[in-house]
């Protein structure tokens, strides 16, 4: 699989996250799924907040 945003670092991070939330949640799955929920919505939430400013400075 390829990974264009996060890179090299992003993705330990990443999974560094799943694995914190693993073993706070006690279940690998539910916490790899919340992870990456978590995180989708964290792009989209960068990405609408760039390409707002990106819109209000033109």
């Amino acid at each position: 699989m390829n990974w264009p945003k996060f890179g090299g670092g992003g993705l330990l991070i990443y999974l560094a996250f799943v694995i914190a939330l693993a073993y706070v949640r006690g279940s690998f799955s539910r916490a790899l799924i919340e992870g990456t929920v978590f995180v989708l919505w964290l792009v989209i939430l960068i990405v609408g907040i760039g390409l707002f400013i990106s819109a209000v400075s033109e």
